[in-house]
């Protein structure tokens, strides 16, 4: 029931504050965050970082929660991330941190209920990390794509690295 709350929050506020009119320029960003977060839930399968307990039965496991969030969830955000114009360094970073800190209070805060639950090594610092990434990465997509994702590929490397995860045994 929380992510339907928090999907209905970030809708209506795309739907308020969201630049709709430009809606196809922020497109491109919109399918990397969604095809980012696929592909990490893809190679991650086997060897979870974190899984969602939805106790109230909406969603019968992770996989079908995890995709819900990213398919209603992550494009509403990056048009609300992206719809203000950041001409300097200073905005950007108020706008990088603003919504570094949503998203991790919000980790913080299902994850003292125990909506998520984190495994094999995953801690609420990392999240923060991927978090800060995460916010970083879609700023410079929009005006760098090819360079985004090129570094995305070495994070999620990094990321498979530090985190063993074992790719060899995906099916």
């Amino acid at each position: 029931m929380i992510s339907i709350i928090v999907t209905a929050i970030f809708l209506l506020s795309a739907w308020k504050w969201g630049d709709w009119k430009n809606w196809r320029k922020y497109y491109p960003t919109m399918l990397y965050m969604v095809l980012n977060a696929v592909l990490f839930n893809l190679l991650t399968y086997e060897y979870p970082t974190w899984e969602w307990r939805d106790n109230s039965r909406i969603f019968p496991n992770h996989t079908l929660l995890d995709m819900w969030i990213i398919f209603t969830q992550f494009p509403a955000v990056v048009l609300l991330v992206l719809s203000y114009h950041q001409n300097t360094f200073k905005t950007k970073f108020k706008r990088w941190l603003l919504w570094t800190s949503i998203f991790s209070g919000l980790e913080i805060v299902v994850l003292q209920i125990d909506y998520i639950v984190y495994e094999n090594h995953w801690t609420i610092e990392w999240s923060i990390f991927f978090n800060a990434i995460t916010f970083f990465m879609i700023q410079l997509h929009h005006r760098r794509p090819l360079l985004t994702w090129m570094l995305s590929i070495v994070f999620i490397g990094f990321l498979c690295f530090i985190f063993e995860i074992p790719l060899t045994k995906m099916r």
